[in-house]
């Protein structure tokens, strides 16, 4: 049984909205959304950070609990709440892409004036880094870890009552419904095992996991659906960003109005893995 030391209204008092153009990438007062960060101050301009990007669904509440087990002379973190999760904004029909993803991601680190970082990705983010590792820019990403992430964007397996059930239009209708009250949504998920075998979340968690879902009018949206195409979710993958376009391959269909047709790559089958990189000069070495 898992332990709420932090709760979901808690959490979110604890970062800030600040403005984001996701047409320039890049923050400011004028921006057309309002994503969500938290963030705590640097001590030095060559401070390394400690990015952290969420999965899906929870956002970066997922990653409450284990702030709250880091020590304060870790350094500064970074915590990120891609568009249409958590407390960002949730707007209609926009174009999710991992490319987009990574757009922010970099964005946020422009407004921090992070030169240096180490990454922790969970669940889809893995993509987002992965982008960001083929840019190549600044900041220096020193080291990363993968949790649960995958390699290729569209060659996983899922359980039948996870990602192909929300593709679905029976899944649609079945996450707007469980969205609507924390009752059937704790049950809903109870039910589902999305968790180890071993672990069974308390009702406690996932009433604070169902009230950071439904955050900014979320609750029984039609638009915001917690409808997840796994790690084909939105997904422009290397050579198909902005930055270097080139046409691409359209291979899946999401049903939810969030998530509307996306964009992949191919790619060879790799499991999910946990992958740990340190660079080394030009070259890099993973651990799985």
């Amino acid at each position: 049984m898992g332990t709420v030391w932090v709760t979901a209204d808690e959490w979110f008092a604890g970062g800030r909205r600040i403005g984001y153009d996701p047409e320039h990438a890049r923050t400011g007062d004028a921006g057309v959304l309002k994503v969500f960060e938290r963030a705590t101050p640097a001590a030095g301009a060559d401070a390394v950070w400690l990015t952290m990007l969420p999965g899906f669904p929870d956002g970066s509440y997922g990653w409450a609990q284990v702030d709250h087990l880091l020590p304060e002379s870790l350094g500064p973190r970074l915590y990120v709440e891609p568009i249409g999760q958590g407390d960002s904004d949730k707007p209609r029909h926009y174009p999710h892409s991992t490319a987009g993803r990574a757009d922010l991601v970099e964005a946020l680190w422009r407004h921090h004036g992070v030169r240096r970082t180490v990454v922790v990705t969970f669940d889809y983010s893995s993509l987002a880094l992965l982008e960001l590792l083929r840019r190549d820019l600044e900041p220096t990403i020193e080291a990363v870890f993968i949790v649960n992430g995958g390699l290729y964007a569209d060659a996983h397996t899922h359980p039948w009552q996870g990602t192909p059930m929300l593709r679905s239009p029976l899944g649609v209708l079945g996450a707007r419904g469980i969205q609507r009250s924390v009752v059937p949504f704790v049950k809903g998920w109870q039910q589902a095992r999305m968790y180890a075998r071993d672990y069974r979340p308390t009702d406690a968690e996932l009433t604070e996991l169902w009230s950071a879902l439904t955050r900014r009018d979320a609750r029984g949206s039609s638009t915001t659906a917690p409808v997840s195409c796994g790690n084909t979710a939105g997904t422009r993958t290397a050579g198909t960003s902005r930055r270097s376009p080139v046409r691409w391959t359209d291979r899946s269909r999401c049903t939810s109005a969030a998530v509307p047709r996306t964009r992949t790559s191919t790619g060879r089958s790799m499991r999910p893995a946990n992958v740990f990189l340190r660079r080394r000069s030009s070259r890099s070495q993973a651990v799985t």
